[in-house]
């Protein structure tokens, strides 16, 4: 047989190491292969039911096998949380490395970003009242000469002088950026960002397609309100609070 690129060189996956991922779902199911026979089992219940109950003794058995399921989730939790820790660990092992060395790097960013933006403010806001004194004198000028423009030339000037105080009119209307940008020898560009927030004034007047109920709260308050014997006591203006049943298998 003649050599061959092919028949000469290893697969490609001869030297790739391991998939971490597949190595831990190999692990797991080796070491829970009981948890997943279990699952298998009562999952295979769902074959068997009928559409209804109709017989207190099979009532009886499928609260038996609600159990069954009960304990499984039990302990298949708790081995889930068993077999997670470890990699949660070294997750929070790796985020608080990181973390640790992000943390001061972002508190010299927020000092230096505050102290930039204070500056920013202050050019803007002098930025723009030389532009409001600017367009203050050009329509000014170009009132001037519109009243005294008599000759062609004059009027040519009028003209002018009118553009001019309607381009300064219309720099007013500039954003923050504008206002401030500034441009580095290194290409970096600052300026500042105009963003919309809010706070509430007035909790009552805010219409009700901006508010949104609060269920934990809600169920909270109706736990706290609901007496020995199972009554619930509690009444919210704009609520129904009303009691529900299914079954319980203990």
């Amino acid at each position: 047989m003649p050599l061959t690129k092919e028949s000469i060189l290893p697969p490609r996956t001869h030297n790739a190491p391991p998939d971490p991922l597949a190595e831990i779902k190999g692990n797991l199911a080796e070491t829970h292969e009981p948890l997943a026979k279990r699952s298998a089992e009562l999952a295979g219940i769902a074959e068997r039911l009928p559409a209804e109950i109709d017989s207190d003794d099979f009532a009886a058995k499928v609260a038996e096998a609600i159990k069954q399921c009960s304990t499984f989730d039990k302990n298949s939790e708790a081995a889930r949380k068993a077999a997670k820790e470890p990699h949660l660990e070294a997750g929070r092992v790796v985020d608080g490395f990181f973390l640790g060395l992000a943390a001061p790097v972002k508190t010299v960013k927020d000092r230096m970003t505050a102290l930039l933006t204070a500056y920013q403010r202050k050019k803007a806001a002098e930025e723009l009242a030389r532009r409001v004194e600017a367009e203050r004198l050009a329509k000014e000028e170009a009132d001037r000469r519109a009243a005294e423009a008599q000759t062609a030339k004059q009027l040519d000037d009028a003209i002018t002088a009118e553009a001019a105080a309607n381009d300064a009119r219309a720099a007013l209307a500039a954003k923050p950026a504008e206002l401030s940008r500034q441009r580095t020898d290194l290409g970096v560009v600052a300026s500042l960002r105009q963003t919309w927030t809010f706070e509430v004034t007035d909790a009552a007047a805010v219409p009700r397609a901006y508010l949104s109920i609060n269920e934990s709260a809600i169920k909270t308050a109706i736990r706290t309100n609901t007496d020995k014997e199972g009554n619930c006591h509690l009444q919210i203006p704009g609520l129904r609070i009303y009691a529900i049943t299914s079954s319980v298998v203990r």
